[in-house]
């Protein structure tokens, strides 16, 4: 229904609301609360002709709020239909632009197929040209091979020559290197004594002037003290009220600074930790002296001999002096822990009972055998081996022991542990602590391969020494070592860590039936790395965490440039009074340096009373300085030419190592080296091709990608963006003066309406309506309070007359509800209409849908 017509009903009903009006009949209503037909309203008086010019002045009221909508509504239309094609054709536009980025990106990709095949055909027809030339030295080479083709002798005894050239080079090298310090070191100490002796004999003074010098100095010294303590004293009062007021700021800049120290603190000890590793070089393994391997081959060899029972052994071992002597020297000459850095930052789990992973046990056993291993080969005995079913063993015996509730260390070895745990196997234990690893463990800490090395070495110095420590026998070393076995070459080892933190060392006994076919690796721990690889490792670890650290210091440089401010007086104060402190320590530091050091002052003093006896010692001391810097010069001149030669003649061997090696025994041989020059060619053809691809691909991808940025394109959708809001302003214009008129006629009609006589009824809803009586008391008008007579009506928005337009659209969205509206919701003509309804019984709800 449009607009118009929808005015045109509204004013239809107001004049059928004035024609019920004046027939003069009693309003009825079925509510309870409503006045009775026959009974006029009590305390209401008014005139028809007053009533009658109310309901007049509402309808013309309402006629000129749906003439100033309707023609709202055709500007806007009018406006929309105007901005809607300015819009279209700048899309227009838009579209245009995009055409031409798009073509443009094309361009550049076919630039880079371009180059791409360019570079293609190059490396072609260089690769075709490299493997013809190779092809004609081959055939050459194969024409020659008599003369290259040598027997295995033959270099054997060209690397034997060779060699001994290169230590006769060396060791000549060598001897004149040091030739050269020698003379550089005599030359250097015959010209700094020369000096010396020079600076010794200009040192006579007056003795008078220098003592003047030195009162007056102390009598200075004195002066400048108490001045120091006055001005100490009043900062210090200065500096006590400020703190308190500045406490709460201090207190959160103490904990960002506390976070600092922690980061710093954990930095200094990873670097000592790290610095710990280079004590000793190129190995992990145990430190075990000759002295102790020695003993042990003695005693195994004394057994052998003599068959000693096990009694006999034992208590052989035990009383022996130099194994004693040995076990000393071993646990005294012990080192810091060293292995490689990535076995810090390497991890392995734990379980919830506190015993160690299969991997983390794994490594503890294996670990532990390689050590014992090295040892035991040094001894002479069999080594130990380790299988899946050993470390499963040994963590099945821990695992038990926490079972049965037994901690080692309180009651001994757990035979039921032992029995069960390695089904039944013929088995031997040592116990030993682990503390290291158990408190990470219960303290849910990280656990590296670090730690468990660490433990394992621990465990192992305190086996191979356990009689010089505790005095309590050889047993667990001579387990460790072998001696009790030494000749079983299938003894099956396995280490773990109960949850009472005691580390367990077992051996299995197993048939030769039962020893596995699939021992674990062991290695060869001695030499396993070097110690520049140490050092390269350590400095990467620590620079990684020492960006850490700066980051947290740097955390609390802005805290403290935060503090700075609120604390501006105190910290000002408080550098004055450390100004002060430090001025009245250094008072008092001058004054007691001057009693204590009188001696020595007064041969200052005595150097001051003469200024060209200071300047010739200065001017000698300069010279030693200078002569010593020569001489480090030289020095380390020399050293460089000495590097520099040592490692070419090192290089030159190597070489000539190297290309002995390579010459060819046979004409397959060399046929297999001149192959190989072509295979070498072919690959590195093939990974240029590739490289050249895959360029070229990654340069069109990042033009597929690359977002295109054009101005005119941003213009133009920022005109589009002003079009638009301009329409949008207009609305709120048009809207602003629709409710402006409203505002008017609802004043105007307010004020006619208080000149009746009226009477005001609370309905059960909480409002008010006032009822109006003809002069004859047959006819009320029952009339909404205030608030309900407010009109507010619907039109159609300008985009239901648009509705195919894409701008009418996005404008109906935003304004919907900003329109004046009339016609469905209630007005002052449809309460009126509803009133005179009443009293015929007749109901508006009902008609509402004609509307």
């Amino acid at each position: 229904m449009s607009m118009k017509k929808s005015s045109h009903k509204i004013l239809k009903s107001v004049a059928l609301a004035g024609a019920l009006t004046a027939t003069g009949a009693v309003a009825t209503t079925a509510h309870a609360d409503t006045a009775k037909a026959s009974a006029p309203v009590q305390g209401v008086a008014s005139t028809d002709q007053q009533l009658t010019n109310l309901k007049n002045l509402k309808s013309q009221q309402t006629a000129n709020e749906s003439a100033v909508a309707s023609s709202n509504a055709a500007t806007m239309s009018a406006a929309t239909t105007s901005a809607s094609s300015q819009i279209a054709d700048l899309n227009n536009k838009i579209k245009e632009r995009q055409a031409s980025d798009a073509a443009t990106k094309q361009n550049k990709i076919d630039q880079v197929n371009k180059d791409a095949q360019a570079a293609t055909n190059a490396e072609n027809s260089a690769y075709s040209s490299a493997v013809a030339k190779q092809k004609v030295a081959n055939d050459e080479e194969l024409k020659n091979a008599q003369s290259t083709i040598v027997t295995e002798q033959q270099k054997e005894e060209q690397k034997n020559q060779a060699t001994s050239n290169y230590k006769n080079n060396q060791q000549g090298l060598l001897a004149n290197h040091q030739n050269k310090l020698n003379q550089l070191k005599s030359q250097h100490e015959q010209n700094t004594q020369k000096l010396n002796s020079q600076i010794n004999t200009i040192n006579e003074h007056k003795q008078q002037q220098a003592n003047e010098i030195l009162n007056k100095q102390i009598n200075n010294a004195n002066t400048a003290l108490q001045d120091a303590k006055n001005n100490q004293a009043n900062l210090q009062k200065r500096v006590n009220l400020l703190v308190e007021s500045n406490q709460k700021f201090s207190d959160e800049n103490k904990k960002n600074e506390l976070a600092n120290k922690k980061a710093q603190a954990s930095l200094n000890k990873l670097k000592d930790n790290l610095k710990e590793q280079l004590n000793r070089t190129g190995s992990d393994d145990v430190y075990v002296p000759d002295s102790y391997v020695n003993a042990w081959k003695k005693l195994i060899k004394r057994r052998q001999a003599e068959h000693w029972n096990f009694k006999e052994y034992n208590s052989a071992m035990n009383s022996d002096k130099d194994l004693y002597q040995a076990s000393k020297d071993l646990y005294e000459g012990r080192y810091n822990f060293v292995t490689d850095p990535s076995d810090y930052y390497t991890y392995v789990d734990y379980n919830a009972d506190g015993t160690l992973s299969d991997e983390a046990a794994k490594v503890f056993s294996v670990y532990s055998a390689g050590v014992l291993n090295n040892i035991r080969k040094r001894i002479g005995v069999a080594p130990l081996r380790v299988d899946k079913q050993s470390v499963t063993f040994s963590q099945q015996i821990s695992k038990q022991y926490g079972d049965d509730n037994w901690s080692g260390f309180k009651k001994g070895h757990d035979g039921h542990a032992l029995t069960v745990g390695s089904n039944h196997h013929w088995t031997g234990e040592n116990l030993h602590v682990a503390d290291d690893l158990h408190d990470k463990i219960i303290n849910h800490q990280q656990l590296s391969v670090a730690d468990i090395k660490k433990s394992a070495n621990q465990a192992i110095i305190d086996y191979l020494a356990e009689n010089y420590l505790y005095h309590i026998g050889y047993g667990h070393a001579a387990n460790n070592v072998g001696a009790y076995s030494p000749n079983d070459t299938h003894v099956y080892f396995g280490a773990s860590i109960d949850k009472y933190g005691d580390g367990h060392f077992n051996w299995f006994y197993p048939t030769k039936e039962q020893t596995s076919a699939n021992d674990y690796k062991l290695p060869s721990l001695h030499g396993v790395f070097s110690i520049n690889e140490v050092k390269a490792q350590n400095e990467k670890i620590i620079n990684d965490v020492q960006a850490s650290a700066d980051a947290i210091s740097k955390s609390f440089d802005n805290s403290k440039a935060e503090l700075s401010k609120s604390n501006e007086d105190l910290a000002q104060a408080k550098d004055e009074l450390q100004s002060a402190k430090a001025a009245t320590q250094k008072a008092q530091e001058s004054l007691d340096a001057i009693n204590n050091n009188h001696s020595d002052l007064l041969k200052k003093a005595i150097q001051q009373v003469s200024a060209d006896t200071l300047n010739q010692i200065n001017s000698l001391k300069k010279e030693i300085s200078d002569i010593n810097i020569q001489y480090n010069k030289a020095v380390q001149q020399e050293n460089s030419d000495f590097n520099a030669k040592s490692n070419s003649l090192k290089s030159n061997y190597e070489q000539q190592i190297k290309a002995i090696a390579a010459q060819p025994t046979s004409l397959a041989e060399l046929q297999t080296q001149l192959q190989a020059k072509l295979d070498t060619l072919k690959a590195k053809h093939d990974a240029k091709l590739k490289q050249i691809n895959d360029d070229a691909n990654a340069k069109i991808e990042a033009i597929k990608n690359q977002k295109v940025d054009d101005p005119e394109i941003d213009k133009l959708n920022a005109q589009i963006d002003q079009i638009k809001s301009d329409l949008a302003k207009k609305q709120q214009e048009l809207d602003s003066q629709y409710e402006a008129l409203k505002t008017k006629n609802q004043a105007e009609y307010n004020a006619l309406a208080n000149k009746l006589n009226s009477s005001t009824k609370a309905l059960a809803n909480g409002s008010t309506q006032q009822v109006f009586t003809s002069r004859s008391g047959k006819v009320a008008y029952v009339v909404p309070g205030q608030q309900s007579l407010a009109t507010k009506g619907v039109v159609k928005t300008v985009s239901e007359q648009n509705n195919s337009d894409s701008l009418s659209k996005e404008f109906q969205s935003q304004n919907n509800n900003r329109l004046p509206q009339t016609g469905n919701q209630s007005s002052l003509a449809m309460v009126l209409l509803g009133a005179a309804a009443a009293m015929f019984g007749v109901g508006l709800a009902g008609k509402k849908k004609e509307y």
